[in-house]
């Protein structure tokens, strides 16, 4: 007697971090499943992290590896992704290559939304986690920042801002060494914004890589003589504010 059997794949729905749902196709009973993340998702900032490496690919920057427990640092060019035969999504260029799947992933405590694979040209695959830079959506959710903003001290900096659920946005704020979660709706009728003390159970992904400091009267770039802080810029090139790597100079 013949048996049949229909796999039907998981879909996976992460639209924080633009990705895409898995294929329809059957899977065999002994392949897992891969879901495809989104190829627009890697021409943004994507951070693959794990045991003692750090991968950032940025398409105005390139693919930087660093190595930690070596201090080895490798470099290569940006270059467009591509579809594995596996339904993943990969960058190959130089030396290195990212795979990225859409299967959450876990490393440090921290839930990831992506399961990430490296290879450096005659080493083997050092896999880990990775997220897109939540600073990628960062324009599209200012007016939930602001709103938060106007709840907080003068001079606060915002940590992480992100979608959460489908109409409100989480919005993570530092004043000195006060921290506070806010929740605002995406549209200012849409509800309250309100703030309370931080989760510290709640561990977001790529917090505090970068900071934002709000654009505002009297402030200018906040690297002072130390570096030059990028501008967040609107359509009309008005600068928003500017990412920072730390608080002080």
């Amino acid at each position: 007697m013949t048996r049949r059997m229909l796999l039907l794949p998981v879909l996976l729905t992460l639209a924080a971090c633009g990705l895409e749902p898995a294929s329809q196709a059957p899977q065999s009973a002994a392949a897992p499943s891969v879901a495809s993340v989104g190829l627009d998702t890697l021409t943004r900032h994507v951070v693959a992290i794990g045991e003692g490496w750090r991968l950032d690919s940025d398409p105005q920057a390139g693919l930087t590896l660093d190595l930690a427990n070596s201090g080895e640092l490798i470099s290569a060019d940006y270059a467009a992704p591509t579809r594995t035969n596996e339904g993943a999504t990969r960058i190959t260029s130089g030396r290195l290559a990212l795979t990225l799947d859409a299967r959450a992933c876990t490393h440090g405590g921290a839930s990831y939304p992506m399961t990430a694979s490296v290879v450096v040209e005659g080493q083997a695959a050092r896999t880990g986690c990775a997220y897109m830079r939540w600073d990628e959506r960062l324009t599209e959710l200012l007016p939930a920042v602001d709103a938060c903003l106007s709840l907080a001290p003068p001079g606060s900096i915002v940590t992480y801002a992100a979608q959460d659920g489908a109409d409100r946005v989480l919005v993570r704020i530092r004043s000195g060494e006060t921290a506070s979660d806010c929740r605002a709706p995406r549209s200012p009728t849409a509800g309250p914004t309100v703030t309370i003390a931080r989760d510290a159970a709640l561990v977001a992904p790529g917090e505090g890589d970068p900071l934002f400091v709000r654009a505002r009267d009297g402030v200018t770039q906040p690297g002072g003589e130390c570096y030059e802080a990028p501008a967040v810029r609107g359509p009309d090139g008005a600068v928003l504010g500017w990412l920072v790597a730390d608080e002080a100079c």
